[in-house]
């Protein structure tokens, strides 16, 4: 992932693809929101995911071609 500055963080690549958000989301995709908070660094969204726990599932808001769309993942283990 890498930060967009004051917009969310952009999907670089994933890790694996077996975990629910690789199967949903998109490289390119920018991520806004973590259960309708808004985060613009990575530090910032590592700290919203330390607050859930694995196997939890979360509001991920992001942007793609031009919209804004809102979804829900299992958080991996």
């Amino acid at each position: 992932i890498s930060s967009t500055g004051d917009f969310g963080i952009r999907i670089d690549q994933f890790i694996s693809n077996s975990y629910d958000a690789a199967r949903k989301l998109k490289v390119g995709d920018i991520i806004t929101h973590i259960n309708g908070v808004k985060f613009n660094t990575s530090t910032e969204l590592s700290i919203l995911l330390d607050k859930c726990s694995p196997g939890e599932t979360v509001s991920v808001t992001y942007y793609r071609d031009g919209q804004y769309q809102e979804i829900y993942i299992i958080l991996g283990r």
